[in-house]
């Protein structure tokens, strides 16, 4: 039966000062990185490459693309970076004493638990309560609507496709293929350039295979900001 792998590939690492022009571009760091990425899948069998449509992951993804003879690179918005949910660590400074699993419960079946702790959170961070509840919710629904979309079963014959996006995102799949409830996303962290691996198999059953692989980039290339 065809078998489908989804290897998700955080951006390389990219100019975060807001007031540069070269702004959400790769850094010569993140280039490097995201060649080290495409020399590694040169010999697989890549059938597809996706990307976010912001400049740092098309600019990943173009780089890639030089040494992998795959169709695309196809791009999206539903690949853009989000906030996927209300992060456990941020819950459990107001959970008292509530233990995880039914901390969790509330917050998916009690709406007004929900927004007591989005309000607590906003204060915590200085915003509006209304700003961070849209970001989260908004979060929330992209990252399921991008792994409805990506994380299909192969027809005919095994595929595999290469998704380059976000380390929210990523962490927001990869919680969904766990099966782990999607507050626990903050509790990993993906590298520039790592590589996180998920197969669909025919009976539409997911597998998580690995998380933010980062075995071709040597020690000083490993970056997260």
């Amino acid at each position: 039966m065809a078998t489908r792998l989804v290897y998700l590939v955080r951006h390389g690492q990219y100019h975060m000062d807001p007031n540069s022009a070269r702004f959400g571009t790769l850094t010569a760091l993140g280039r490097r990185q995201a060649k080290r990425v495409g020399r590694l899948l040169r010999p697989l069998p890549v059938t597809r490459l996706h990307c976010s449509d912001l400049p740092r992951a098309r600019e990943t993804a173009a780089i890639i693309h030089e040494g992998v003879p795959a169709l695309g690179p196809f791009v999206s918005r539903r690949l853009r970076e989000c906030m996927p949910g209300l992060p456990l660590s941020m819950l459990r400074k107001h959970a008292g004493d509530l233990d995880d699993l039914e901390l969790l419960r509330r917050v998916r079946n009690n709406t007004r638990f929900k927004r007591i702790m989005e309000h607590q959170i906003a204060r915590d961070m200085k915003r509006e309560v209304a700003e961070l509840s849209a970001a989260f919710s908004n979060g929330s629904r992209r990252a399921d609507r991008a792994f409805a979309y990506y994380f299909k079963p192969a027809r005919g014959s095994d595929k595999l496709d290469v998704v380059v996006c976000h380390g929210n995102l990523i962490r927001a799949l990869f919680c969904r293929a766990m099966g782990v409830p999607p507050e626990y996303w903050l509790s990993m962290m993906p590298t520039h350039a790592g590589i996180t691996v998920i197969g669909v198999e025919s009976s539409r059953r997911v597998r998580p295979i690995a998380f933010n692989e980062t075995l071709h980039l040597p020690p000083e290339m490993r970056t997260e900001f």
